[in-house]
């Protein structure tokens, strides 16, 4: 069943151009945030390898590269909540989204990142570039046994 809603009223020329620009803008800033998102996403294995070498965090030494990572998931998870808080208005989970936020947080943090750090050490960039985003296509396949 479609439903119909009744017709806009029309648009004076200031109102049309105001909105204009307006969406004007928040297409620049959306193309804006993908270009840094495509950045920030392409530069962390890069990063990461340039981190270990600075550090001196070694091939063998698991524990400094996981110690090395933590800091980046926590800023990550603290800036989604802060996020999703000040969209929704909410800053309560309900026992379904915690659920769910566990089992992908397992898939995504855990297994996909806690092993990719540790390989990353083992392995050249072009091959941790590589398995970086074949990790993307492991995310979709999870998401799809998640949430069902």
């Amino acid at each position: 069943m479609q439903t119909s809603f009744p017709p806009s009223p029309p648009l004076s020329g200031a109102e049309d151009e105001h909105l204009g620009q307006k969406e004007a803008l928040l297409c620049l800033c959306r193309l804006a945030l993908a270009v840094l998102s495509c950045a920030l996403w392409g530069s962390a294995i890069p990063a990461i390898r340039i981190g270990y070498a600075l550090l001196g965090i070694s091939s063998a030494d698991v524990a400094d590269q996981l110690v090395f990572a933590g800091p980046r998931f926590v800023l990550g998870g603290i800036i989604v909540y802060v996020l999703q808080g000040a969209r929704t208005g909410s800053w309560h989970a309900t026992p379904a989204e915690l659920r769910a936020a566990a089992q992908i947080g397992f898939f995504q943090v855990f297994a996909q990142q806690l092993l990719g750090y540790v390989g990353l050490a083992h392995a050249t960039g072009v091959s941790g570039s590589i398995a970086s985003g074949a990790g993307v296509f492991m995310m979709l396949l999870a998401s799809c046994f998640v949430f069902r």
